[in-house]
């Protein structure tokens, strides 16, 4: 498990400045003593598997910087993606700060272990935009639809506060997936571009589907809704009725 504590090093200033913006939003944690203890079990490991969310998309959005990098993407694109990897490592040390709010870190292993996509012989810019399309255009808007969902179920304001958060960056960072896929679809070249860029966009409609689903069958609604633990599949549809209403009357049917 890494370690989002810092002392007083050179290091440190580089964690403090990343991370200076986010501690007055976190720095009164609920009163635990108001909720049941499972609402806080589950709020606790929620937050914790959190942790793990967000620093995978640190080291993929690594591997972003690295391939827009060989295939010589625009100056202004490198910087966003720079900024996305900053922001995803202060994602994760603010999920570690909430789930310190409901327990001690040492009660679950988190293993940061593996986390990387696994490997490609793609040529530098394809592989760049198939990240880019799966991982940003994609996984992060629809976890737009998830964090509003999350932040409108929770009842406690600090919990609150820190989904307001993340949200805030996720909506960034969908917007920003679109740019960048404008600017690196072009450096796709070679005899076989028009097959890669298909396979991309057929990539792009199957992840969609499959988040949907996976996303609409976890929100059962479980303890811990008023701590950002859990949503109801109702909550879904309020926040984004074209996407999860089919998916609610599919699932009814199936049901009668």
């Amino acid at each position: 498990m890494i370690r989002f504590d810092v002392g007083p090093t050179i290091l440190a200033r580089f964690a403090r400045e990343l991370t200076e913006a986010d501690e007055a939003l976190l720095a009164h944690g609920p009163d635990v003593s108001r909720f049941d203890p499972e609402a806080v079990a589950a709020a606790h490991l929620a937050w914790t598997e959190r942790i793990v969310d967000e620093f995978r998309s640190v080291v993929v959005f690594a591997e972003l910087l690295q391939r827009m990098g060989e295939c010589e993407a625009p100056f202004d694109a490198l910087c966003a993606v720079h900024g996305l990897i900053g922001d995803e490592l202060r994602h994760a040390a603010v999920c570690a700060r909430v789930a310190s709010w409901f327990g001690e870190a040492s009660r679950f292993e988190v293993d940061l272990s593996g986390l990387a996509l696994p490997p490609s012989d793609d040529p530098p810019a394809e592989r760049a935009l198939e990240i880019i399309v799966r991982e940003l255009v994609v996984a992060e808007a629809e976890s737009v639809t998830m964090f509003r969902a999350y932040r409108d179920a929770t009842s406690d304001p600090s919990v609150r506060s820190a989904l307001s958060l993340l949200l805030r960056d996720e909506v960034r960072h969908a917007a920003v997936g679109n740019e960048l896929r404008a600017a690196v679809e072009p450096l796709v070249l070679g005899p076989h571009a028009t097959s890669a860029l298909a396979r991309i966009a057929d990539e792009e409609q199957r992840d969609r589907a499959y988040l949907r689903q996976t996303y609409f069958d976890g929100a059962l609604g479980a303890a811990g809704r008023e701590l950002g633990a859990s949503v109801s599949r109702a909550d879904l549809v309020r926040v984004d009725p074209a996407a999860y209403e089919p998916l609610s009357r599919e699932s009814l049917a199936i049901a009668e």
